[in-house]
């Protein structure tokens, strides 16, 4: 079964291993979006594996409280700072991602794709569920489809990590937007990529420890982690 698609076809994936996009979220405003604050997830829900979290300390939050209104010409700026971060460490696929963006909305066509499993494009929590998922996928070599169940659950667990998380917690469209379009284009990226190694295990490989690098720089141990219909939970 093809992994939770969230894969973008146009999106060209790198000609050989030389070539391997940086696999991290790009974004410019560090404090705001800090994500090393996702780190808290795991032991968010070692705690309640355990049964040692009390229900009195958790804050009613929604991933639905995390919505934005999008702006195309915010959307065109956007996509225009993570080619030219991508540029760095990335030149050949900064250039192949330039003439897909020219002439392809991806984000609104990933809309398209995320609608079925219960998540939109205009939310900073599902954004980051879906680069999570894909991310923990490639580093694992999992192409297996989760289920809707745990989607929302990933789902909820990031909602709640963004809550503690004042400067997301208070920001504005054009913040969450910048988070959330970087995201998804990292996760398209993700797929995209997956989806061509798939029967090339050296290859495989290479994306495996090219994605636990982003992951780490974003401060997450992707390695630490199992997905569940629980979630993502603490490997072991």
């Amino acid at each position: 079964m093809k992994k939770l698609a969230f894969t973008i076809a146009m999106i060209a994936s790198p000609a050989s291993a030389q070539d391997m996009p940086v696999f991290a979220p790009s974004i410019s405003w560090p404090e705001a979006a800090s994500m090393s604050q996702f780190g808290l997830l795991a032991s968010q829900a070692r705690k309640r594996a355990a049964g040692r979290e009390s229900t009195a300390t958790v804050q009613p939050v929604s991933a639905s409280d995390f919505t934005y209104a999008p702006s195309v010409v915010r959307r065109r700026v956007n996509l225009a700072r993570f080619i030219q971060r991508s540029r760095r460490a990335d030149p050949v696929g900064a250039v192949r991602m330039e003439k897909i963006f020219a002439s392809t909305d991806v984000i609104a066509a990933m809309d398209r794709e995320l609608g079925p499993h219960g998540l939109r494009i205009d939310n900073v929590a599902d954004a980051y569920s879906v680069y999570w998922m894909n991310a923990w996928g490639a580093a694992n070599g999992d192409t297996s489809l989760p289920s809707r169940a745990t989607v929302q659950a990933v789902r909820a667990q990031v909602a709640e990590t963004l809550a503690t998380v004042p400067a997301m917690r208070d920001a504005d469209d054009a913040v969450r937007q910048e988070l959330a379009e970087a995201l998804l284009v990292q996760a398209a990226l993700i797929s995209a990529t997956q989806e061509t190694y798939k029967d090339d295990p050296a290859m495989a490989a290479k994306l495996a420890a090219a994605v636990r690098k982003g992951a780490r720089e974003s401060g997450l141990d992707l390695d630490a982690m199992t997905l569940t219909d629980r979630g993502l939970h603490p490997a072991g």
